[in-house]
């Protein structure tokens, strides 16, 4: 059973403060797994070793490692490195630690390949409306041009000469079927299973009617 744990209210309620500005205060749960949120710049972030937990990695380093090979992916807004206070027999050292945004959290787990992936990411996006919802009186809107940004499309000419523009879901791929080919023969793209299975039938399926 997964649980999302209440989120504070906005300001969070916060502890351990740090020199660079970031605190870590409360946390939320994921199928048993504590995960402590980091308060940065008003927004929850989480530990990389605490997802890597949640998502079921044995390697505390595991979503670091995913990171570094997808990096061009991520943006500022979602992933940082910061030096976080720990308690550690009897007092407080300074630690580097990799922290993601709940977007950026998200993102990972489109990457990752354990069991838990598809259950935590649903999770993430559960926990962002939640948030979404606590916060909409004191966050202000994204200006139209940076929601822009953010945004991919596909545009074409149809057959009157008239420019067509679609958008592209973030969760999309666009590839050609060379391309398709060679993504799902690489052990390290993120398919699921089921995904898997189901282009499997399709091109069983399409072959048969030859």
């Amino acid at each position: 059973m997964v649980a999302v744990s209440s989120l504070p209210a906005t300001p969070f309620e916060v502890a351990n403060p740090t020199r660079n500005g970031a605190t870590t205060m409360n946390a939320l749960t994921f199928d048993e797994t504590r995960l402590e949120i980091v308060d940065h710049s008003g927004q929850p972030w989480l530990k990389a070793a605490d997802i890597a937990q949640a998502l079921g990695y044995k390697k505390a380093d595991a979503v670091t490692q995913i990171y570094e090979r997808n990096k061009d992916e991520f943006t500022e807004a979602m992933t940082e490195t910061l030096n976080l206070r720990v308690s550690r027999n009897g007092g407080s050292l300074s630690n580097e630690t990799r922290i993601f945004s709940l977007r950026g959290a998200h993102l990972i787990a489109m990457f990752a390949h354990t069991q838990r992936a598809k259950a935590f990411r649903q999770w993430v996006l559960d926990v962002l409306e939640q948030q979404a919802g606590a916060s909409a009186n004191v966050v202000p809107a994204l200006p139209v041009a940076e929601l822009m940004r953010r945004k991919r499309f596909l545009m074409h000419f149809d057959v009157r000469g008239e420019m067509v523009m679609r958008e592209v879901p973030s969760e999309a791929m666009v590839a050609s079927p060379r391309e398709w080919a060679q993504l799902i023969a690489d052990p390290g793209a993120f398919f699921e299973r089921e995904e898997l299975t189901a282009i499997i039938t399709a091109a069983a399926q399409r072959l048969g009617r030859r």
